[in-house]
């Protein structure tokens, strides 16, 4: 029965009828008004309940179910499903895919040969990293400058605050996405030469800088809040996709190893391991305790560090002699 018909049957029930002898009247239309609530009951409730009961259905209970209650838990913004990266980090298998338990202070890539710089092989990235230790002052890394940003002082006191409450990857993801909304900017631009590593005083007072800089006011910034010189690289790579060099700070949260880069998108997003190496080729990787020399395993077999590999290994050498 329809609920158009229902209703007919509802109007009909309630309209007042002529009584009959021996006051029958009244009790034969309360019968009928009796009848037409109990159909109304049997045939309209169940048709209203059940999407309620179906949209209230556990996520998972049924076919092809998805979770489009806005009412419910998304996924997280940092694992948005639009970016690829951000969608292998939030799959419970891709850990496997990254280069698994390491040693104490030990860098690991899939597919790749990691040996520690030797005999002067990097003499010139030592050097600028040397100053950058040396330089940094951990007191006035955010002191207020007559042209500081007031604003982003706040900001990084704010997350200064909520440093010690947050998980290995959130406090990853803070920092990361807190460095990225600074400028980007080219050290002919600003220092008047083709390559400066800046120290982070130099980055927060020149109000940005280059992947290097990014790479190494993040390291320092996690270094602040207690994160181990053991777990992070500045890592220096080959970009195959636009053909250029790049950096990245490269940071292990337990045994996952993930890439903070400064031209991540959203500026939080933190990059696995696998995913990175799709598109770059590492090179060299450097800390305050040394230097990596990085060497593909099968330079002429792998497809993801085959011929741009080798191009990469001989670029390695032309990206350590030019700094």
């Amino acid at each position: 029965m329809t609920t158009a018909r229902i209703s007919r049957c509802l109007t009909a029930c309630c309209r007042k009828r002529p009584e009959t002898a021996g006051g029958r009247a009244l009790p034969a239309r309360f019968r009928r008004l009796t009848a037409a609530a109990l159909l109304f009951a049997l045939y309209a409730v169940p048709a209203a309940v059940l999407p309620l009961a179906l949209s209230a259905a556990p996520a998972g209970a049924g076919a092809g179910n998805t979770n489009s209650d806005p009412g419910l838990p998304q996924n997280p913004p940092a694992r948005s499903a639009q970016n690829p990266a951000a969608s292998v980090a939030a799959d419970k298998d891709w850990a496997a895919e990254t280069s698994g338990p390491r040693a104490p202070g030990e860098l690991r890539l899939s597919g790749y040969t990691i040996r520690p710089a030797e005999n002067g092989e990097a003499k010139a990235l030592q050097t600028a990293w040397n100053r950058i230790m040396r330089e940094h002052n951990q007191e006035r890394f955010f002191t207020p400058h007559p042209n500081f940003d007031k604003q982003r002082l706040a900001q990084w006191q704010k997350l200064a605050a909520k440093m010690p409450g947050l998980s290995a990857e959130d406090a990853l993801r803070h920092v990361n996405g807190f460095f990225n909304g600074w400028p980007s900017k080219k050290d002919t631009n600003t220092y008047g030469k083709e390559e400066h590593w800046a120290t982070p005083e130099e980055f927060v007072r020149n109000n940005g800088g280059d992947c290097e800089d990014y790479a190494v006011v993040k390291y320092m910034a996690l270094r602040n809040f207690g994160v181990p010189a053991e777990n992070m690289w500045m890592l220096l790579v080959y970009d195959r996709g636009r053909s250029a060099y790049h950096a990245v700070l490269a940071v292990y949260a337990g045994d996952r190893l993930f890439m903070l880069d400064n031209l991540s998108r959203p500026s939080y997003l933190l990059i696995p391991e696998a995913v990175f190496l799709k598109t770059f080729t590492p090179l060299v990787a450097v800390n305050e305790n040394g230097i990596l020399l990085c060497t593909p395993t099968n330079a002429e077999g792998n497809v993801e560090a085959g011929a741009d590999g080798r191009k990469a290994t001989s670029g390695r050498d032309r990206a350590v002699q030019r700094r």
